[in-house]
């Protein structure tokens, strides 16, 4: 029992960090906060800070994987092939319920970029091997062709659903009904 208690309390105390360390960063760049200055943020001494992490780019690091590990348990529950509406329904809603800590990463273009690289190579690998395994008619190299014009152009309309006047639900619509196409006549065309 103790020893649950105290992973409860070193899990509040990481949430602590991070959270905290989001905060700091819509007032100040997040590549400029110092350890010190989330310690006083926290209200927790820096002994404590190094119990648990190792650095500021150790709690972004951290961060980051918090929201991959949202992203793939959602693309685990999936066949990537089919890019459906539920399944950007559930990416929109991950982005909107992250958004806050989003923003404040995004400031820092290297921290964005490890995180959507690492999202873009998890959803590319799942997607093929999803394919293939679908149909063995199917290449890794076309399975990969597909992956890149599909996710490109449903990245495109999730990028005019937040210039145009329709929403992020209609991008999601939009992709669904596009996507269905692509891989239906791909499909179709390989005689699967």
């Amino acid at each position: 029992m103790a020893l649950h208690r105290r992973d409860t309390r070193s899990e509040q105390t990481e949430m602590k960090f991070k959270q905290n360390l989001i905060s700091l960063s819509e007032t100040k760049p997040i590549n400029k906060i110092t350890v010190a200055e989330l310690c006083k943020k926290s209200e927790v001494n820096r002994g404590t800070f190094y119990n648990h992490f190792s650095d500021i780019d150790d709690v972004i690091d951290r961060i980051e994987n918090d929201i991959f590990l949202q992203v793939k348990e959602n693309l685990d529950n999936i066949k990537l092939f089919s890019f459906d509406e539920k399944f950007f329904r559930d990416i929109i809603q991950i982005i909107k319920s992250n958004l806050r800590v989003l923003r404040a990463i995004a400031k820092d273009n290297i921290v964005q970029n490890n995180l959507l690289r690492k999202v873009y190579e998890y959803a590319r690998k799942k997607y093929i091997k999803d394919l293939t395994e679908y149909s063995t008619n199917v290449s890794e190299k076309e399975a990969e062709d597909l992956f890149t014009y599909t996710f490109g152009g449903s990245i495109g309309l999730f990028v005019s659903g937040l210039k145009e006047p329709f929403s992020l639900d209609d991008a999601a619509k939009k992709a669904d009904y596009h996507n269905g196409i692509i891989v239906r006549q791909f499909l179709k065309d390989k005689k699967i």
